[in-house]
């Protein structure tokens, strides 16, 4: 007899998705703020993420981080966002494959 195990398997790919967002959440955003320039600190504390089911947003509400990130450093820009997170491509797919991984 067969047992359809469909729905359970979904759920669990369901969940395993969304913590997995949630810990390239915490990791990118711990990243970005590492390695963010500091005057104030301000630019630092700002930076939070939102993990969703399939996505995770990484960002600030702080309107001068695009100048910070996207002025040319000849003019005082200091771009850290970018790289932060191209830095943590490979940790991200260990951090997938770990959790989908035993499913």
């Amino acid at each position: 007899m067969l047992v359809d195990n469909t729905n359970e398997i979904i759920d669990k790919i369901k969940q395993a998705t969304k913590n997995a967002c949630n810990e390239i959440g915490v990791v990118g955003t711990a990243e970005v703020k590492a390695n963010t320039p500091v005057d104030t600190g301000k630019l630092r504390r700002s930076y939070t993420y939102n993990a969703e089911d399939t996505k995770v947003e990484i960002g600030t509400a702080l309107d001068y981080a695009k100048h910070v990130e996207f002025k040319p450093t000849n003019a005082g820009g200091r771009p850290h966002f970018r790289t932060s997170i191209e830095s943590q491509t490979g940790e991200f797919i260990n951090i997938i494959e770990t959790h989908l991984g035993g499913i």
